[in-house]
């Protein structure tokens, strides 16, 4: 069962939100090694369908915790930023997308 109720959302969502539905994911899906238990997941599933609005708030997670959202950002971004050679390698490949954050200002030039 998700936490947030989309229909009673009157706006975007808010990063507390945000933060309810990742933590839910994260927790369904800790003991899982296929990834699309995570794609497939409701709240997932959510946080794509907000499209744009929620990308800062992906970014900044994936600072704070190289997870899988790359599939998330692709959904979103339509973008393919992962180098070739980081593919397979977690926090290569969120390097990847950070800096891509950075570049779209997603996220601040790091200092």
């Amino acid at each position: 069962m998700i936490m947030v109720d989309p229909a009673r959302r009157t706006g975007p969502m808010t990063r507390n939100e945000f933060h309810v539905l990742t933590a839910k994911i994260k927790e369904d899906t800790k003991y899982s090694s296929n990834p699309n238990d995570i794609v497939d997941h409701p709240a997932h599933k959510e946080i794509v369908a907000e499209g744009e609005a929620v990308l800062k708030f992906i970014l900044r997670d994936l600072e704070k915790d190289p997870w899988h959202w790359f599939m998330a950002l692709y959904l979103i971004t339509g973008e393919t930023v992962i180098k070739e050679e980081h593919r397979g390698m977690v926090q290569a490949m969120t390097d990847d997308w950070l800096e891509w954050g950075r570049q779209n200002n997603y996220l601040p030039d790091k200092p």
